[in-house]
């Protein structure tokens, strides 16, 4: 999915706490690969705020 289309995306959600994590020179899946550590973090992040 394009950067751009995310942002639309979470513009066009109902749920005000919606993110969008972006990883410059990722694909879809290739901030796991990128960076685990960080990928969980916000995972972690994520989950803990629900």
């Amino acid at each position: 999915m394009s950067a751009r289309l995310g942002a639309e995306l979470v513009a066009a959600s109902a749920n005000p706490r919606s993110e969008l994590w972006l990883e410059p020179g990722c694909g879809h899946t290739g901030a796991y690969a990128k960076d685990p550590a960080r990928w969980q973090a916000g995972w972690q992040g994520l989950c803990d705020a629900l």
